[in-house]
């Protein structure tokens, strides 16, 4: 626990919390900000709303809950089995997410050729810099 100037007891979790409530507000905002461009599906929001949660799960209570495990083989399997779901989770929301942001992007002018084309610019900016070094 911590303690604030003496007033006020907080612990680990009402941080996470704070954090939690505070993510989920800023998405919640983009997709309102998003939604008033495009439809996003409902399967999309879904996946949005878990791939924030194991989010915050992985980076306020993740470790914490396998400090143990991290000492021991099959803790370690179990460790890599959840962090594997995670990212196929993570992947499959990235994937959805895509289908909403080409469509976003297509309603504001621009085009995957337009993209295509900033992103060979980019790698040709990184190649250069590379040479330069």
């Amino acid at each position: 626990a911590t303690h604030v100037r003496g007033l006020t007891r907080l612990v680990a979790d009402d941080v996470s919390t704070a954090f939690d409530r505070a993510d989920r507000k800023t998405l919640d905002q983009l997709l309102h900000d998003v939604r008033r461009k495009v439809d996003i599906p409902r399967e999309t929001e879904s996946a949005l709303q878990r791939a924030l949660e194991d989010r915050n799960y992985l980076f306020h209570r993740f470790f914490a809950k396998h400090d143990v495990g991290f000492g021991s083989n099959p803790g370690r399997r179990d460790i890599i089995g959840e962090l594997r779901a995670m990212t196929r989770r993570f992947q499959k929301t990235n994937r959805l997410v895509d289908a909403v942001w080409i469509h976003l992007w297509e309603r504001l002018g621009l085009t995957e050729t337009l993209m295509q084309a900033e992103l060979e610019r980019m790698r040709a900016e990184a190649d250069r810099r590379e040479v330069c070094g």
